[in-house]
């Protein structure tokens, strides 16, 4: 559309043009209220009038993202075509898609480790705690390995946690278990799913009833007569080590 339309005066006059545009360019797939919004919002706009310049940049970037999309079109398939001999890919491209899939099997096999503790140490997303004897430290994710993988896992886990409810419902709580815990939770969300992975690998369905205890999980978005209450215990304490407690103590004490 903004090939054609690159600005709200454009789609202002040819507003019929605009909803037939949209509706066969994305082959019915956006929804009545998507295209009526569009069209009404550029009714709607209070913005300056965009320059000649401008409607020119907006459209040379339409048509370079059109582009790009298309050249990325055709790398995936060039990957599925190179990789089509390949198991691990077949098993793991329809889940996690071609690219995530090839970075996987490329730089972290999953057949080559005897178990999902040494993929998950692979992918540095085992964990380690940093402390000495005046500090406690946080566990945090050793990152060894190549940290490619470790961002297309980040990408796939943002994907799963939209597409799974069970993985949605699981990742609201655990990122309600703690202030300021967001990233943290996808990156629990990420430390399952390699689990799940060298399964999948080797041929077993993805299954996330069994990476969670779906009996203790609520699929629902969370109401407002129960929503997820953060934990506000800092974490020295919530671990309840003993140099934690006796911090505490000799605070109370003086």
């Amino acid at each position: 559309m903004l090939v054609k339309y690159s600005s709200p005066a454009r789609v202002q006059v040819d507003a019929r043009g605009v909803r037939a545009l949209l509706k066969e360019t994305s082959r019915g797939r956006l929804s009545a209220e998507a295209v009526e919004g569009v069209i009404s919002g550029a009714l709607a706009t209070l913005g300056v009038p965009a320059e000649a310049e401008q409607e020119r940049f907006i459209t040379t970037l339409a048509t370079q993202a059109l582009e790009v999309g298309e050249h990325m079109a055709e790398l995936d398939k060039q990957l599925a075509e190179l990789a089509r001999d390949d198991a691990a890919f077949a098993q793991l491209q329809p889940w996690m898609g071609t690219f995530t899939a090839a970075v996987i099997t490329t730089h972290c096999d999953p057949r080559q480790y005897a178990n999902s503790r040494q993929l998950e140490k692979a992918c540095g997303l085992n964990l380690r705690e940093k402390s000495s004897g005046e500090h406690v430290g946080r566990l945090t994710i050793t990152k060894r390995g190549p940290g490619l993988v470790r961002h297309v896992l980040y990408l796939f886990a943002l994907r799963m946690v939209q597409q799974s409810t069970t993985l949605k419902a699981w990742y609201k709580a655990r990122r309600g278990y703690s202030e300021d815990s967001k990233k943290r939770a996808v990156i629990a969300v990420m430390r399952k799913l390699v689990r799940a992975l060298f399964h999948v690998a080797r041929g077993a369905p993805f299954d996330a009833s069994k990476l969670f205890d779906t009996r203790r999980l609520t699929c629902d978005a969370p109401t407002a007569l129960n929503p997820i209450q953060p934990r506000v215990t800092p974490r020295p304490i919530a671990r309840s080590t003993k140099r934690a407690r006796s911090r505490v103590g000799a605070a109370a004490s003086g």
